[in-house]
């Protein structure tokens, strides 16, 4: 502080006014500011004393996040700039405090108020504010909800009732881009059931003549999600298009696939077979459940001889 603003102060906090028409104009009666959590918002206001005199003084704050950046002034107008920091302060936070100006034209207080905004998070579907909304979102565009679920201002959406979630979202949102863990995240707050898959049969019962032909299993889900199938297969003689079913394979509910016969792999009589598809809810050395423990037996006879020469594939 210079001499000439030290001795000013000093005269001040001893009584030692001069009482000519004096007055400081501010250019607002009050500050008001809007952040975000974890911000540093920096303003300024501007102090108007009387014409033809020398306005000297300092500023300061009672609220140590608030700071003066030009805490002496000296002349008329003149500008003083501060900065805001509301690292640590949560959405909804209000913080009130006051600048204090000691002057030579005495001493006045220009309050200031902080109001720590509740983010929003836009989507297609408008802002998602709470989790219900965010489960309407992944229902209706799975693959916008994946990305927010994973973007850094999906965590601002935990408060009130969806704060016990947080916990269990830091856990499962480590991994960014895993579809099996969003998965995993709205069944276990309740948003969503588990993915069902069921077969249009259980058993499939081929004659083969001698003749190739395809033959084919519907697969059809109830549900909206995640949708990933690994088909395991028990007997050396069968073949699927596909071993790996995901959400692109589907056309809305449905999924078709192929099977055929590799006909070097079977003997007469009957062959006996089985495909059990299972539904991966984890990633990375997972263990998998059966579709609803549902499972397709197949058996196959490989007709010869006689039977051959009259027999028609069933």
């Amino acid at each position: 502080m210079g001499c000439g603003v030290r001795e000013i102060v000093e005269r001040i906090l001893q009584g030692k006014y001069e009482y000519a028409e004096k007055k400081l104009d501010f250019s607002t009666p009050r500050i008001e500011l809007l952040v975000s959590p974890g911000e540093t918002s920096e303003g300024s206001f501007t102090i108007f004393g009387p014409e033809e005199r020398l306005v000297t003084g300092k500023v300061s704050s009672t609220e140590i996040r608030m700071e003066v950046l030009t805490e002496n002034f000296s002349g008329s107008p003149y500008e003083v700039s501060y900065r805001f920091n509301s690292v640590g302060l949560s959405q909804g936070d209000v913080l009130q405090g006051n600048f204090r100006i000691v002057s030579n034209q005495g001493e006045y207080v220009l309050p200031f108020v902080v109001t720590v905004r509740h983010e929003q998070i836009a989507s297609s579907l408008g802002d998602i504010k709470n989790l219900f909304h965010f489960a309407n979102l992944a229902k209706t565009d799975w693959e916008e909800a994946i990305d927010l679920f994973y973007s850094s201002d999906f965590i601002s959406i935990f408060k009130g009732n969806d704060e016990q979630y947080e916990s269990l979202y830091r856990g499962l949102s480590y991994v960014p881009g895993n579809e099996q863990n969003v998965e995993e995240f709205l069944i276990a707050i309740s948003k969503k059931r588990p993915m069902n898959f069921l077969l249009d049969q259980k058993e499939l019962v081929i004659d083969y003549t001698g003749l190739p032909h395809d033959n084919g299993i519907l697969i059809t889900r109830n549900g909206w999600g995640y949708s990933k199938l690994k088909a395991q297969i028990e007997g050396d003689f069968i073949m699927l298009d596909k071993y790996e079913i995901t959400e692109d394979d589907f056309t809305g509910s449905s999924c078709h696939l192929k099977l055929r016969l590799r006909t070097e792999k079977l003997h007469n009589g009957n062959n006996f077979g089985k495909i059990v598809f299972l539904q991966c809810l984890l990633q990375g050395g997972a263990s998998c459940d059966g579709v609803g423990k549902s499972y397709r037996k197949a058996s196959f006879r490989r007709l010869s001889g006689e039977e051959e020469t009259g027999s028609s594939a069933r």
